[in-house]
């Protein structure tokens, strides 16, 4: 009898330990964490609304965040749009592009940022933000060096101003400039048109030959390297103030 009931407490042990819910012997069920989100402005970082809520460390769907928590009684912030990621721009750990919740795959974090975007008519955070996902394409601070390509050359002071006029967008999100060899960035044939931007080439473009003069050549300069940094093609115009809101929105979403 004694064997009997030794064997059937194994078998009993053995069928709870597949039930869902049930406590595990290895440790890996949901540790149940509070949660402390500052919610910040994307243009400037600054700390709008802060609040805590329960959820669970290291879990897919481990917290749940809507927009009403993220907003509080702010307004003046575009409806259903923020990401949420580990302090000081660490990992993106859920976003919203309009939908107004987010499931965070959580980690062992419990301190988090989360960025609502300014309102901009201009900025078209859709259309900018649907490849975020893809995450930075640089450096969040990066370098450039200067590359022409079929036989075209230019004058540097064109990509020293565009990159400069970038930079100031970028504001406090990140940085980029000439110096390193993150990336090129230079005159050639773009493919017959004024400007381009080789994503997987890591390459920006401006035909010198098809535009002819420096002030043109630098707004276009301007709009490949807005486009490069977002993924985003011909979404915004990122000589307008509204690309300011476009590129510190896709860097407050994207890895």
């Amino acid at each position: 009898m004694a064997m009997i009931r030794a064997f059937l407490s194994t078998v009993l042990i053995g069928a709870l330990a597949l039930v869902p819910g049930c406590a595990s012997a290895s440790g890996d069920d949901p540790q149940p964490a509070t949660f402390t989100i500052y919610v910040r402005d994307h243009m400037n970082n600054e700390v709008i609304h802060t609040f805590h809520k329960e959820g669970f460390l290291n879990q897919d769907g481990g917290l749940t965040i809507t927009y009403d928590e993220l907003i509080g009684g702010n307004s003046g912030y575009a409806n259903g749009f923020f990401a949420v990621r580990e302090q000081g721009f660490g990992t993106v750990l859920g976003t919203s592009l309009g939908g107004g919740a987010a499931n965070l795959d959580t980690t062992g974090a419990t301190i988090l940022d989360a960025y609502l975007l300014q309102a901009n008519a201009g900025a078209n955070y859709a259309g900018v933000l649907q490849d975020a996902y893809g995450g930075l394409v640089v450096p969040r601070h990066s370098l450039g060096e200067r590359v022409d390509r079929d036989g075209q050359t230019g004058p540097d002071s064109v990509w020293i101003t565009g990159l400069s006029n970038i930079n100031g967008k970028l504001g406090y999100t990140g940085s980029i400039g000439l110096g390193g060899s993150d990336f090129g960035c230079g005159y050639g044939d773009c493919n017959g048109g004024d400007g381009y931007h080789d994503i997987a080439g890591l390459w920006i473009g401006v035909n010198a030959e098809k535009i002819g003069y420096d002030a043109a050549m630098i707004i276009r300069a301007i709009s490949e390297t807005g486009q490069f940094l977002t993924r985003s093609g011909n979404k915004v115009d990122f000589n307008s103030d509204a690309g300011k809101y476009a590129l510190r929105a896709y860097m407050c979403f994207a890895d």
